[in-house]
């Protein structure tokens, strides 16, 4: 896989745009998955979320596979900072 700007900018679009659309959906997966289910819905959203969107900015596999790496960035990203500063479970 060729690492062109093209590419670093579509996984920072999609970690970003993925925190972002998640952050506004997680009231509607908290409230509709059981306690042991939660962390996992919104994780895997996000992935799906992150994929969609890589895919409908490059149109191509290796867009989907960028968009999903930038989503798993983000929620790793979003679940150290929240551990460190003590905020609620994401």
């Amino acid at each position: 896989m060729n690492l062109s700007s093209d590419t670093i900018r579509i996984a920072i679009l999609c970690a970003v745009a993925t925190w972002g659309i998640l952050e506004a959906v997680k009231p509607f997966v908290w409230r509709f998955a059981a306690d042991s289910w939660q962390k996992t819905a919104v994780r895997f959203a996000a992935l799906c979320i992150g994929a969609s969107f890589g895919w409908c900015l490059d149109m191509s596999a290796q867009g989907a596979m960028v968009g999903l790496a930038g989503a798993a960035l983000s929620t790793t990203i979003v679940g150290v900072l929240k551990g460190r500063i003590g905020g609620p479970p994401s």
